[in-house]
């Protein structure tokens, strides 16, 4: 059984989630590119970058993304979603945002992740994901539950 029906397989078994049994879930995986090369995602417009999604079950969603160097998604949230971000091949550049008291939205911190290291995504988190370099960034994201009510922000 190749990668992807092994993991879909995997995520349909699983019936509950918090931040470290979606830690757990991924680290059993040997994570790496070569066996996502045949599902990675061309960008496709409106989106500057490809989204594939490898499986979603009611309690779990799993997409792979593929941003080009120097792309970054709109500043956004995950809705009700927690998720988790493990970086496959590349460098994330992840800003997090949030709202000062006069309702405007500033730059809180950034983090760098790099190929082998995981993000995670508390509930109400509003961040961008960015590809600083030269190379492809390729991630694999898990959202519990799958996304809903996803909000975009502009500043």
């Amino acid at each position: 059984m190749d990668f992807i029906h092994l993991f879909r397989s995997f995520l349909k078994e699983q019936i509950e989630y918090d931040e470290n049994s979606i830690i757990s879930m991924m680290k059993e995986f040997n994570i790496c590119f070569q066996y996502l090369t045949s599902v990675v995602p061309s960008p496709q417009p409106p989106l500057e970058y490809g989204r594939y999604r490898i499986a979603k079950t009611e309690i779990l969603e799993a997409i792979l993304t593929n941003y080009p160097p120097h792309v970054e998604t709109p500043i956004h949230d995950h809705g009700r979603s927690i998720g988790f971000t493990y970086v496959v091949q590349g460098c994330l550049l992840n800003r997090f945002y949030q709202f000062q008291a006069d309702s405007k939205l500033i730059i809180d911190h950034v983090e760098e992740v790099h190929t082998g290291e995981f993000i995670f995504h508390k509930k109400g988190m509003i961040h961008a994901t960015y590809n600083p370099v030269e190379e492809n960034l390729i991630t694999l994201n898990v959202y519990a539950p799958p996304q809903q009510d996803t909000k975009i922000y502009s500043i």
